[in-house]
């Protein structure tokens, strides 16, 4: 029952783009933190069988230097995948099947507009101000700008917050979560190196 009990609450959660905690999912399905560790472990075995993976995520509380994070760090750019379940904070349900070309189209739109976002965030620093995001964004998506930014911001790969009255973005736990080698340089690299077309 409890196998059932993790995917259900695992699929339900991602729908709304949550990853599921594992202190919630335990207090869910009355079970102590081992139990729920090992019903995550057999749901996970189960569905591999069938092309999906849970994965393990952790937000520690400690930078590198073992300094306490501020909270709202604590969601963004300490957020990373975890090799076992042990000392994970959270789980995410991610596709381990190649996908169809339409499959592809049908999964994720945004991943350009993800993509542009992270690379002008990242090259910024770690935040950048809404509507300069909102204005790079009608740079390339003229019609849809400000739909596409919502869109991506809901489905939690970018995360708004407030700053001396000033409205900013940043990448969200999601983003880390599935793109965890996103690397700027890497791509400009690539870039650079591509040949021109004329």
């Amino acid at each position: 029952m409890s196998v059932c009990g993790v995917v259900k609450a695992i699929v339900l959660n991602q729908r709304e783009g949550r990853p599921t905690k594992i202190q919630d999912l335990a207090s869910a399905l009355l079970l102590g933190r081992k139990e729920c560790i090992d019903a995550v472990q057999m749901a996970n075995e189960q569905l591999k069988g069938i092309g999906y993976e849970i994965c393990p995520g952790s937000t520690p509380r400690l930078d590198h230097k073992g300094v306490p994070l501020e909270v709202d760090m604590q969601t963004s750019s300490y957020t990373h995948l975890l090799g076992s379940f042990a000392k994970c904070d959270f789980i995410f349900l991610i596709k381990t099947l190649e996908c169809t070309p339409l499959e592809n189209t049908n999964v994720n739109r945004d991943v350009e507009p993800i993509a542009i976002l992270a690379m002008l965030i990242m090259l910024n620093g770690s935040d950048l101000e809404y509507t300069k995001a909102l204005h790079s964004m009608e740079e390339v998506y003229p019609k849809d700008s400000e739909e596409i930014l919502k869109r991506v911001l809901g489905q939690k790969y970018l995360r708004r917050y407030k700053r001396k009255e000033v409205q900013w973005v940043r990448l969200g736990w999601r983003f880390f979560f599935e793109f965890p080698e996103f690397a700027p340089e890497k791509i400009l690299k690539k870039l650079q190196k591509a040949p021109m077309h004329q």
